[in-house]
């Protein structure tokens, strides 16, 4: 690998473990976002929103705790992002990560 593709890499790794947690970007999410979010817990999240989580700090590209999967139907919550949604959603202070 040459001197170039170490810093890529290197740059790369930096900028996954500074990509923010579900505790930093929640927060910065609309309240009508979250509202849909707590009632609509577990289901295929809407593109739409997705991209309000990558505005507001979520990288759903990483393998953060709180991503789950992607595919035909969508991006997935973790479980335990599920676990945390809900948490917020009874008034509870949810698990920290």
């Amino acid at each position: 690998m040459t001197d170039f593709h170490c810093r890529v890499v290197q740059l790369l790794l930096k900028w996954q473990a500074a990509a923010m947690s579900i505790e930093q970007w929640w927060p910065k999410l609309k309240p009508s976002t979250q509202a849909w979010l707590i009632k609509n817990n577990g289901d295929a999240v809407p593109a739409v929103m997705v991209a309000e989580i990558t505005n507001a700090g979520g990288t759903v590209a990483t393998d953060a705790w709180w991503v789950g999967h992607s595919g035909r139907s969508g991006f997935y919550f973790s479980d335990e992002a599920v676990d945390w949604i809900e948490a917020v959603g009874n008034g509870e202070t949810p698990k920290a990560h």
